[in-house]
């Protein structure tokens, strides 16, 4: 069974695409160079400015490589971007010869594969606008509906390597009008699509459609160019933790038979999930940071660590003040493991923004929570929209006298 699992490891990683891995690859670097802990952090980053180098020379990634030199400052190897250059000229000269040759000597299908393999070169060699262009026309042609969604996967690919979210959601709405279209219907490619999309939602911060995506695709996941199923799995997790209610959270990811297996490839991850349903907050705690060290590799999730790691900690601190009304500071502080100061200073932060409904009494040094009563909140708003509906009507009373 290892065997078989570490063959299935690898036949991922093979499957991801380079631009994507690059992606990945260029956050850990800036991760380990932004690193406190420098002498074994700069040796991490020169073990990915290595990988990364690597990938741009293999693939002749001309397109960006002196663009990801200045980024992050790197200096430009003269003679290797000279054979990339040298590389691109003879491959596209070769494939303009084919392209002429099938307009004047051979049919629509070979005119539609030379566009198709133009733009997907293109696209190797780390070409936006230029692989963009080659596709557009290759749609132009005969190509087939799905032949058009592969292609439309792959410029959404770009889109997420060159961080243009315009592109990558531009891509996705052209795939599902595609699939609406008779003959479109194929789950593979739907449920692919689903990986896409939620991607882009959590680039997006839209984390609640993102985690319904990614549920949804659970079973069925097979988006194995843009990552492996373990970080497919992370990425649905985190998302849950934040979006879910406790029950459906315990139901379709704690206790999901695929996230449990997955979950033990990321350090802290199973605490992390365990530790928040059995109300274990000191075990929370110290999972936390591990699992914030991993959004901060994501290239889609990083942008929004704050925002996750502020979520997460309300959701902690609302969750263990729900069992009281009134709770000691301190008595709190020890079952999260934190000091008293850094949770005085947490909760009334989360408290003046509205996020926990309690009072702290400095006096006393105790919580008190006030819950906000449903019924009367229901009552309040009835009454708001009341008015506001007689508001209306009375201003259409008087254009109708008028």
């Amino acid at each position: 069974e290892e065997e078989e699992e570490e063959e299935r490891e690898e036949q991922e990683e093979e499957k991801v695409d380079h631009k994507v891995q690059l992606r990945k690859l260029s956050r850990a670097y800036e991760v380990a160079k932004g690193a406190r802990d420098s002498s074994r952090q700069e040796k991490a980053a020169e073990s990915i400015a290595k990988e990364m180098r690597t990938i741009l020379c293999e693939n002749n990634m001309v397109g960006c490589y002196e663009y990801f030199c200045e980024k992050l400052s790197w200096p430009v190897d003269a003679k290797e971007l000279k054979r990339m250059q040298t590389f691109e000229t003879e491959t596209m000269t070769k494939i303009e010869s084919n392209l002429k040759d099938a307009k004047e000597n051979l049919g629509d299908d070979d005119v539609q594969s030379a566009l198709r393999e133009m733009g997907d070169k293109y696209a190797q060699m780390g070409y936006k606008e230029k692989c963009v262009e080659a596709y557009e026309k290759c749609k132009e042609t005969n190509a087939t509906i799905g032949q058009k969604m592969e292609i439309e996967f792959s410029k959404a690919r770009v889109g997420l390597f060159w961080e243009d979210l315009g592109m990558w959601k531009k891509s996705i709405e052209e795939i599902k009008k595609l699939l609406e279209m008779p003959g479109g219907a194929d789950w593979e490619r739907k449920n692919r699509l689903k990986v896409y999309e939620g991607l882009w939602m959590c680039a997006s911060r839209d984390f609640k459609s993102a985690s319904t995506l990614f549920l949804e695709s659970l079973s069925t996941f097979g988006a194995y160019e843009l990552m492996s199923y373990d970080e497919f799995v992370f990425h649905c997790a985190v998302t849950g933790v934040v979006t879910l209610p406790r029950v459906e959270l315990n139901e379709k990811v704690v206790m999901a038979p695929e996230i449990i297996r997955a979950s033990l490839s990321t350090p802290g991850l199973p605490d992390f999930l365990n530790s928040l349903q059995r109300c274990e907050y000191a075990k929370f705690a110290e999972a936390f940071p591990l699992v914030g060290d991993a959004v901060d590799l994501s290239p889609w999730l990083s942008p929004h660590s704050r925002y996750f790691s502020r979520e997460c900690r309300v959701r902690a601190y609302a969750q263990y003040l729900q069992s009281y009304r009134s709770v000691s500071v301190p008595s709190m502080a020890q079952a999260f493991g934190v000091s008293v100061e850094f949770l005085d200073e947490e909760l009334s932060r989360f408290i003046v923004s509205g996020r926990l409904n309690c009072t702290i009494d400095a006096v006393e040094g105790v919580l008190r929570t006030n819950r906000p009563d449903k019924k009367n909140a229901l009552y309040q708003q009835f009454v708001k929209d009341g008015d506001a509906l007689l508001n209306r009507i009375q201003k259409l009373s008087r254009v109708i006298d008028l």
